[in-house]
């Protein structure tokens, strides 16, 4: 048997796009959206960078499917809140979003550059994905207006006044704010209870 006989045969993982961005998904965990390139990918994938494109488009397209991934996961989690009060509902949501933001801080700030399509802001791409992580918490706040438990008005600014306090509690911690264990739980519940009192209807203001 010769030399090249003797060697072991490897086997190559083929490249699809799902190997793709599960690859660029690890290395964001890693070292943030920041130090990605398609360069860096291909060499961790063992690929030339020039065969990537047979599966993504660029950087971008790469970052959108990481980011859209997660949202799909979180939509999931919000899908599983099994609760018929809308005001318990948007407490477990705000509690999920901050969770995930702890959890994975370099995840949550890919997806800030991929916000809802219902959270204008110019000059950033929009996440169709994540869309759906919005209109469950606009739902919620729906439900809760139509039930007496917030003032009835505009939906969507609503749900814009609630997702802006429970997003800058995320930021705030994953920034380092240094909270003793639990406390970040307490900060969500008493800014997010509170921002509900103050939006209460007629059925909040009757107890």
């Amino acid at each position: 048997m010769n030399a090249a006989q003797s060697k072991k045969k490897v086997t190559r993982i083929p490249l699809s796009r799902e190997r793709v961005v599960g690859m660029a998904r690890r290395m964001i965990l890693e070292e943030g959206h920041e130090a990605l390139s398609l360069r860096r990918l291909a060499r961790r994938l063992d690929v030339t960078a020039a065969a990537l494109y047979a599966y993504v488009d660029d950087k971008q397209d790469v970052l959108r499917a990481v980011a859209d991934a997660e949202y799909q996961k979180r939509a999931k989690k919000y899908e599983e809140i099994r609760t018929k009060d809308p005001l318990k509902k948007l407490l477990l949501i705000s509690r999920t979003y901050v969770e995930e933001a702890q959890e994975s801080p370099e995840l949550f700030q890919l997806s800030i550059l991929f916000p809802p399509i219902g959270i204008r802001d110019a000059g950033k791409d929009e996440a169709e994905v994540g869309q759906r992580t919005f209109d469950i918490a606009s739902e919620a706040v729906k439900q809760a207006m139509d039930e007496g438990h917030l003032r009835k008005g505009d939906v969507y600014k609503t749900s814009i006044a609630i997702w802006s306090a429970v997003h800058g509690i995320a930021s705030f911690i994953i920034q380092g704010a240094g909270f003793v264990e639990g406390m970040e739980k307490e900060l969500v519940d008493k800014v997010v209870k509170n921002l509900l009192r103050g939006l209460g209807g007629p059925k909040s203001a009757s107890k």
